[in-house]
């Protein structure tokens, strides 16, 4: 199951993109340190909602450059995060 609804899928990425880990904790999304993988070009992707934090395991939280999207074929609690601007 995911936690956005299906309409979210918003985009496809037209390009490799570099993205981190992340674990779906109650209202937010806690960073996996040291897990930063290539998302592939074509991967669907919603936009995360602003009620919904990136932090740290300390609980920091992390502000986007741009937006947060997140994977949408991946299942709770693990998905993956990009930063696009």
């Amino acid at each position: 199951m995911h936690f956005l609804p299906i309409k979210s899928v918003t985009r496809r990425l037209y390009n490799k993109r570099v993205a981190v880990k992340v674990r779906l904790d109650k209202d937010q999304l806690v960073l996996e340190e040291g897990s930063i993988g290539v998302l592939p070009e074509g991967t669907q992707i919603g936009k995360i909602p602003d009620k919904l934090k990136i932090v740290t395991e300390d609980g920091e939280e992390i502000p986007a450059t741009g937006e947060f999207y997140v994977t949408t074929a991946s299942f709770n609690p693990y998905h993956w995060v990009v930063d696009l601007f």
